[in-house]
Formats: C-alpha cells, sequence, structure tokens
C-alpha cells in the first residue's frame, strides 16, 4: 500500500490559490467615514457631471468591500440625464454596474451590462476603456466555462494594450488568459502567460502579490510533475525541481513581508513535495517546525497540515495516530475548502481501515472517493484509487470486479496519457514560436543594419558630391572648362558604379535571407511531423500495451471460470472475456499504417517497384525503420522477439538487393 501513496503528488486544483485577507475593525471605520464623505458631496454638488463622477467613484471604491453597496451607486447614476451626463462618464457608469453585478454572482447582468458598456464607449471613440469592457466581458466567460470565448476576447484586449504599452493592463489581461488556459487543463501554456505577465510587474520579484504568483506556479509545476510521473521520469523530477525552488522563493518573500500566512502555504506546498518524493524525514521536519501554521483559523490550513501529517504516519509505521487525524479531518468536513484532498484523505482512510480488516467501510470510502474524482475529472487521483481497489479485489477473490476496475484504470490512464501528450505539445508549440520570434528579430535587426548603411552611404555620397561640387567650383578658377567636365563625368561614373555595386549586394543579402528563410520554414514543417509521427507511435505503443494486457489478464482469467458454481456467474463471467478477447483482436498497427502512409505518400509503392514479392509484415518494419526505431521498440510494436526482428530485416535486404556496405535504414530513409 505504501507505493500507491508514495505516488501521490498533489491534488489538481482548477484554479489559483487564493489568500483571502479581511478588512479589519479600523477598515470598516474608514468605509464609513469615507462613504459619509461621499454622500455630502452628493447632495452639496450642483454639477450633474460631477455627481456622475462621484456615483462611479463610490461605485468603483466598493466592487470587493460591498457589491449591495456597489451595486446602489451605479444605479443610482445610471439613472442621471443621460443628455446632459458625458459619454465617457456614462459609459463608465455602466461598466461599474456591470462589475458589481459580477461580484454579486449575477453573471448574465454583468455581461449584458459590459456588452452595452463596450458598445457605448465604440460609439463614442473611446478605446482605451472599450478594451477594458472587452477584458472584463472574457473574465465573465471563463468564470462561465466558456473558455475558447473568453481566449478570443482577452487576445482582443491584449493585442491593443500591447499597441499602447500599457504595463498594468497587459499584466492584467496576461493572468486573466493564463487562468483561462489552467482552466482548460493546460499547465504549460498558463506558465508561459504567467512568466510573460511578470515581466511586466517590476515590483514582482519582492511584493506579496508577486510571492502569491509564483505559488500559484509552483502548484502547477506540481500538477505537471504529478502528470509525467508514470510516463516521463525526467520531466517528472524537472517539474518537481521547479515547483520546489519557485515554493521557496515565495516562502522568501512572505517572510520578509512577515505574511503569516503565505509562508503557511508555502510549507504547505513543500511538505507536500517531500512527501510525494518519499522523504518523510524531511516532510516530518518541516511539519514539526511550523506546528503554528496547523493552528491557524484558516481551516484549509488545518485541514492540509493534518491530512499531510497523516500520510507521513502511514508511512512511517504509525497507523492508529493516522487515524485518529483522519477523524479530525472529518469533523472539518462542513468547512473544506479544498474538496480534492478530502477525498485523498478518505482514499488514505480507507487503505488504513483495510490492513485493519475493516473491509466493509474500506470499500464503501475509496468507491465513494473514485466516483467524486471520477465525477470531476480527477485523473490521476482516479487512477491511484482503481489501483488500490483493483489490489483489494484480487486479493479477496473478486475476479469479476476487478476486471471492471482494469478497465476503468486503463480508461484513466489513457486519459493521463492524452492530457501528458497535449502538454508535450505545448511545450514544442512554445519553443516553435521562441525560435521564430528570434529569426523574425535577427531579420528585424538586419533590415535596421541595412537602413542604416544606406543612410551612411547617402550621408557619405552626399558629402563627396558636396566636396566634388566645391573642387569644380575652385579649379573653375584655375582649369579650362573642357577639363573641369571631363572630371566631373568621370567622377558621376564611378558613383554609378559604386550605385551599381551597392545595387547588386543589396539583391544578394535579399537573396540569402530569403533562402534562410526557406530553410527555418523546412525545418519547422519536418519538427511538425516528427510531432505527429512520435505522437501515431505513442498511440500504437499503448494500443499494444492494452491488447497484450488484454491477452494475458484473459490467459490468467480462463482457469477461473470452472470454478464459478453458479450458471449464470459463468455466463456474465464468459461476456466478460469475449470483451477482452474483442479488445484484443484490434490491429495495433491499424491506425499507425493508415496516417503513416498519408504523411510518406508513394513508399510503400517505391519499395514494392523494387521488390514485389515484400509481405504486408515487412512493409510494417520498412515503415517502422523508416522512422529510425531501435529493434526493442519494433519487436515490441509488431509483439515479436527482438531476434526475430533481426531476421525480417535480413529479409528484407535480400528483397531489397541490397549491398552488405550498405545500411538498411538509411536507405529507407533515403527512399
Amino acid at each position: 500500500m505504501k507505493s500507491g501513496w508514495q505516488q501521490y503528488a498533489f491534488a489538481r486544483f482548477s484554479a489559483l490559490i487564493l489568500l483571502i485577507i479581511f478588512a479589519t475593525l479600523s477598515l470598516l471605520a474608514t468605509e464609513i467615514d469615507s462613504a459619509h464623505y461621499w454622500r455630502q458631496q452628493l447632495k452639496t454638488s450642483p454639477d450633474i457631471n460631477q455627481k456622475a463622477q462621484y456615483y462611479y467613484d463610490l461605485a468603483a471604491e466598493y466592487w470587493y468591500r460591498n457589491a449591495d453597496s456597489s451595486v446602489y451607486f451605479a444605479r443610482e447614476g445610471l439613472q442621471l440625464d443621460t443628455t446632459t451626463v458625458k459619454p465617457e462618464l456614462y459609459g463608465k457608469l455602466y461598466f461599474a454596474y456591470a462589475i458589481a453585478n459580477a461580484n454579486l454572482g449575477e453573471s448574465d447582468s454583468a455581461l449584458y451590462y459590459l456588452q452595452k458598456s463596450r458598445k457605448f464607449f465604440k460609439k463614442h471613440k473611446n478605446t482605451f476603456w472599450e478594451h477594458r469592457s472587452l477584458e472584463q466581458i472574457g473574465g465573465l466567460y471563463r468564470e462561465t466555462g466558456q473558455l475558447d470565448s473568453a481566449l478570443i476576447f482577452l487576445e482582443a484586449a491584449r493585442i491593443y494594450f500591447v499597441e499602447i504599452q500599457d504595463s498594468a493592463s497587459i499584466n492584467s489581461v496576461l493572468m486573466n488568459t493564463g487562468n483561462v488556459w489552467l482552466d482548460k487543463g493546460r499547465n504549460v501554456m498558463a506558465l508561459k502567460l504567467y512568466l510573460e505577465a511578470a515581466a511586466y510587474d517590476k515590483a514582482f520579484e519582492t511584493s506579496v502579490d508577486g510571492a502569491i504568483v509564483k505559488l500559484s506556479m509552483a502548484i502547477i509545476n506540481g500538477n505537471l510533475g504529478s502528470l509525467f510521473k508514470e510516463i516521463e521520469h525526467a520531466k517528472h523530477t524537472y517539474y518537481f525541481g521547479q515547483s520546489q525552488q519557485l515554493t521557496e522563493e515565495a516562502k522568501q518573500v512572505f517572510q520578509q513581508k512577515k505574511h503569516q500566512t503565505g509562508v503557511c502555504y508555502s510549507v504547505m506546498n513543500e511538505i507536500a513535495i517531500h512527501i510525494s518524493r518519499g522523504d518523510f524525514k524531511k516532510a516530518d521536519s518541516l511539519y514539526q517546525q511550523y506546528q503554528s501554521c496547523a493552528r491557524s483559523n484558516d481551516s484549509r490550513l488545518i485541514f492540509s497540515f493534518a491530512f499531510n501529517q497523516a500520510r507521513v504516519m502511514a508511512e512511517t509505521g504509525k497507523p492508529d495516530s493516522a487515524l485518529v487525524l483522519l477523524q479530525k479531518i472529518d469533523s472539518l468536513q462542513g468547512r473544506l475548502l479544498i474538496p480534492p484532498l478530502f477525498y485523498e484523505s478518505q482514499l488514505l482512510k480507507a487503505t488504513l481501515l483495510y490492513d485493519q480488516d475493516e473491509k466493509q467501510k474500506a470499500y464503501q470510502l475509496a468507491e465513494n472517493a473514485i466516483k467524486w474524482f471520477e465525477a470531476n475529472e480527477a485523473d490521476y487521483q482516479l487512477y491511484q484509487a482503481l489501483v488500490i481497489l483493483q489490489q483489494w479485489q484480487q486479493t479477496d477473490g473478486k475476479l469479476a470486479e476487478a476486471l471492471q476496475t482494469a478497465a476503468q484504470k486503463a480508461t484513466a490512464f489513457e486519459k493521463i496519457t492524452a492530457d501528458a501528450t497535449n502538454e508535450l505539445f505545448d511545450e514544442l508549440r512554445i519553443k516553435s514560436e521562441q525560435k521564430l520570434l528570434q529569426q523574425q528579430l535577427l531579420l528585424s535587426e538586419t533590415k535596421q543594419k541595412q537602413q542604416r548603411l544606406r543612410f551612411n552611404i547617402l550621408l557619405l555620397s552626399s558629402i563627396f558630391l558636396l566636396l566634388a561640387i566645391l573642387m569644380i567650383n575652385r579649379i573653375l578658377f584655375v582649369q579650362r572648362k573642357k577639363v573641369r567636365l571631363e572630371k566631373l563625368l568621370v567622377e558621376e561614373e564611378s558613383l554609378k558604379l559604386k550605385a551599381q555595386n551597392l545595387h547588386q549586394t543589396e539583391q544578394l543579402n535579399k537573396a540569402e535571407l530569403e533562402r534562410q528563410l526557406q530553410a527555418e520554414l523546412a525545418k519547422s514543417l519536418e519538427l511538425e511531423n516528427e510531432v505527429k509521427e512520435h505522437k501515431l507511435l505513442l498511440q500504437s505503443l499503448k494500443q499494444t500495451s492494452l491488447t497484450q494486457l488484454n491477452q494475458t489478464t484473459r490467459e490468467k482469467l480462463e482457469s477461473f471460470k470452472n470454478a464459478m458454481s453458479r450458471r449464470r456467474d459463468q455466463e456474465a463471467y464468459s461476456t466478460l472475456l469475449n470483451q477482452l478477447d474483442k479488445a484484443s483482436s484490434r490491429e495495433p498497427l491499424a491506425d499507425f499504417e493508415e496516417v503513416f502512409l498519408q504523411m510518406h505518400q508513394g513508399f510503400y509503392e517505391k519499395l514494392l517497384s523494387i521488390n514485389a514479392q515484400l509481405s504486408r509484415s515487412e512493409l510494417h518494419l520498412c515503415a517502422l525503420l523508416r522512422l529510425n526505431l531501435p529493434s526493442k521498440e519494433i519487436a515490441e510494436l509488431l509483439h515479436i522477439t527482438v531476434g526475430s526482428v533481426d531476421q525480417k530485416r535480413f529479409a528484407v535486404r535480400q528483397k531489397l538487393k541490397l549491398n552488405t556496405d550498405q545500411n538498411l535504414t538509411n536507405f529507407l530513409i533515403q527512399l
């Protein structure tokens, strides 16, 4: 049971950690005094535009303190005479009313008034506020789950803010866009945008807000580390290293600013990282050092520290103490703000109860956790829970249930693999975009150098021409007219020749730059083909693994059929075995061959034109060798031994009539 819990890394959050800071009594007193001041101003001001400005300022002031008051002041402002209020102020009142409704959870009303404010600003050509409205519309679409629409509006706002170089607005829209990608489950894209946003915040490194963003990025890196744990160890290690580094940097800022809540959240993340790596000694040491965090007024911190301590106890031979802590977590259920971790704690409790032979309770808790993970698409946690449940069912002789659990587990692993593939694709796309941007910058710098060169040449030519004219004017006094004219013609011919040479040089440089650009485009296309081929291979490997698993499971479970006493159970058992046979019958390389032939048209025809006696399996082997795969991976894909692969390679060489000094793989790649 320990190995399953050591594999657990982080709960998968769909949004950033928010550190909630409540207003103090002194702030409330200031708010009351401020409200009294504004009401006096509204009563005494004779200027209707000044009243409109007061109403907007009040609505904006109460956006996050008291949304009801914000709605009230914005509504009062909108009741002013539209013919006398400046259009800019009236549009801002629509905007304020929309944000206040959004803070009250009235998304439909907020979207309606944001659309009105956008149209109002567009009509009166207030471009900045028009795009602020666009950004808020994008944020609302994100909150209502319309993520693709949110990206469209946020990108339109970002382009404008970049044009006017408004750093604060760019920072805001990039953070919002990163949140959308995070909601879409694309962690790499979210990290990229958060880092871009941080570049526009000069105080990022030393501010509390910057530390919150760093801690959020640490959690995202932890999510990526968990995602790649079962798939690619190198990336798993890299992302957890990044998570630990960012967490430590955030904690240092919180400590400098004496922000105890932030320190506790950072420590909580550090403990989770150590547990995920199996270093329970460091995790326990941190827990002992920061026990004050476990006594916080924040129920999330109390819960998280109790859960992590229970995991450490469970892994270090203290199951009874762990169960006591888990009972404490049950008592906190009504105040929990992190549901994924709660169901993780229930699963841990189930494993401890199972070890104490309280199997009925253990099964019930595990099934409840699995239902929650499945309903909320927590694929990694679902996979780990199904692994544990299948082990129990096999141990308890519940073979039919174990078979169903195995099918569920395979589906969950397939989703994890798909998520990992998306993240890898995002990494490749970002690298490609960065490379293309560098090329564009290089081309731009080259053009600037050429323009400066032209300017310098023109300046020198002008100076030279002016000097020549002065010389000619001087010579006019001492030489005859014919000599002066001949000299002028000679110099003009020289200038023409230089200009022609310069033009030829520019043409050659332009041709060279175009050639380089074409070469880079060809490399980009080649990279895209490689991504498609690797994705295709990943699918084939996955299909092969599933086929082998189904066949192995089918062979092992066949002997249990006659052991069942009831005919109905035997029939149900046979149905399940037939389903496994059907799943095992699919040819693993069917999808691979279809896409490969689309990408390498005419490959089989060229081989058959050399020798029409090549078999289908030999053509499959040639296709895999064309991708430069080693014999071990080819054997796994074709479901044969490495020795059989070598025999097939020899047969293909004979049929293609290759010399002993010719490499088969190189021949197929160049074909």
